[in-house]
């Protein structure tokens, strides 16, 4: 993996600890449907480990060391996993606290789209009510529209910069961009 961080090396025990942590946190029915070898099988993390041999119990997030860690990140960007990861989720809060401390924001926004929480500004002008020569008129003045990340939508009215800045930390944003 990138982002900062160095790449987890091979140990057939992390490697065993991770996969089995990661079926445990996201099973649909008893055995995680996205990974490719458990639809050929149509078996269990679980039971693949069993016949192998490793018998260890199972251990939560919290409890894998780094490259453990690593291992299971690596899965769940490797089985489409990685965007189903959100901050609103307090099933998965740890990932979400262990990713903001321990990787650069951008990795983070390409990988776990979720938990970055990018929000969008987009500029547009917009009238407001005042004097124009001593009469009362309109002036335009540049605003920012709020891209909501959840929905997708533009939330209206256009508001000032500081504003628009306010309400995207309203919406949990690690990160704001400008679009034009």
């Amino acid at each position: 993996m990138d982002g900062g961080v160095t790449v987890a090396y091979f140990d057939r025990f992390d490697i065993c600890a991770a996969y089995r942590t990661l079926e445990n946190d996201w099973h649909v029915g008893g055995w995680l449907r996205e990974r490719p070898s458990n639809q050929r099988r149509r078996e269990s993390i679980g039971v693949q480990l069993l016949r192998m041999g490793y018998k260890a119990p199972a251990l939560t997030f919290k409890q894998l060391n780094e490259n453990a860690l690593y291992v299971y990140l690596h899965a769940l960007i490797q089985f489409g996993m990685a965007p189903r990861v959100t901050p609103d989720d307090e099933t998965h809060a740890d990932i979400v606290r262990y990713l903001r401390a321990e990787f650069d924001p951008e990795w983070i926004a390409e990988n776990f789209p979720g938990v970055a929480r990018v929000v969008y500004l987009k500029r547009m002008p917009y009238e407001v009510p005042g004097t124009v020569n001593g009469r009362p008129g309109y002036t335009w003045r540049e605003g920012y529209v709020v891209i909501n990340p959840t929905t997708g939508g533009e939330e209206y009215p256009p508001v000032s910069r500081g504003e628009a800045y306010a309400r995207a930390r309203e919406l949990g944003a690690t990160q704001v961009f400008i679009k034009d």
